[in-house]
């Protein structure tokens, strides 16, 4: 404590001027305007720099989990890929046997955009994600979103350059989607209340449910390529509904990690619109 009191006295004259000088720095701040947004602009740049080289890091300690991922889809592509090779040998009769999902059609009516996920909500009752992709990059609003895992979201609004997706932790949003093995349709739907978890809706009492049955994506409206996963039945319920089960169904994305996702085009969309409207006249 003597060694500290002796070090402030031998430079109280430099202790002094620097006081002096903050408080001088904090009176111009405050006092001139031109000074003040030259602070509070050059004190913006430092924050944002720092929130870049947080984010920097972040993305490289994750990258073993993106790898994998990547690694995982791969796998997937090479075999969907395979299979492409090998049913137009067949003949139609027994390719509807061996792949009544039309994996050949289903690769030629989608088209996949990458995009980054730069900004994400978990926790409010109308969840959104922001990507780094928009209109100069092919995304308009109503395409679906998907990851290697599977469905993600729906596009809401878009710029130039960035777009809004409403996640399966949005409330409004409804997914057509149907159980398998069975391949009853259903609705899911998220209930506010985890984000690991939503419900599926719709499903008669008299149709079987167990936990470890998946759901996927009905493709019914071209949102979503059919079969796409969206989670796992975790628990099967009485609802207040006597007529529905009441279903949790766990997400097969953990919403809290989304990183790089896919904008899906429905290629086929516009012919099926015009379709459509024909009825609707």
């Amino acid at each position: 404590m003597r060694k500290l009191i002796q070090f402030l006295y031998a430079f109280r004259a430099g202790l002094v001027f620097l006081v002096l000088e903050l408080v001088a720095v904090m009176l111009l701040v405050r006092n001139d305007s031109y000074h003040s947004s030259l602070y509070f602009n050059s004190s913006n740049r430092m924050v944002g720099n720092l929130y870049n080289g947080k984010q920097s890091f972040y993305s490289y300690m994750d990258l073993d989990r993106v790898n994998d991922s990547l690694v995982m889809e791969n796998a997937k592509l090479r075999a969907a890929l395979s299979v492409d090779k090998e049913l137009p040998e067949l003949d139609s009769a027994t390719r509807e046997i061996l792949d009544p999902l039309d994996t050949v059609t289903q690769t030629s009516r989608y088209q996949f955009r990458p995009a980054h996920v730069i900004n994400n909500n978990v926790r409010g009752s109308k969840n959104y994600l922001t990507l780094d992709k928009g209109e100069t990059a092919g995304v308009s609003k109503g395409m679906g979103v998907v990851s290697p895992s599977g469905v993600v979201g729906r596009v809401l609004t878009v710029s130039d350059n960035y777009s809004v997706v409403a996640s399966m932790l949005h409330s409004r949003l409804l997914v057509s989607a149907k159980l398998l093995p069975s391949g009853i349709a259903c609705t899911v739907n998220w209930d506010g209340v985890s984000p690991e978890f939503t419900k599926v809706l719709y499903v008669a009492r008299h149709y079987e449910v167990k936990p470890g049955d998946s759901v996927v994506a009905s493709g019914f409206n071209g949102l979503f390529p059919e079969g796409t996963p969206i989670g796992v039945v975790g628990e099967v319920g009485r609802g207040d509904d006597a007529s529905f089960h009441d279903i949790k169904l766990r997400l097969s994305n953990d919403f809290r990690r989304l990183d790089y996702v896919y904008v899906v085009e429905d290629l086929a969309k516009n012919e099926l619109d015009s379709l459509m409207e024909e009825f609707r006249d």
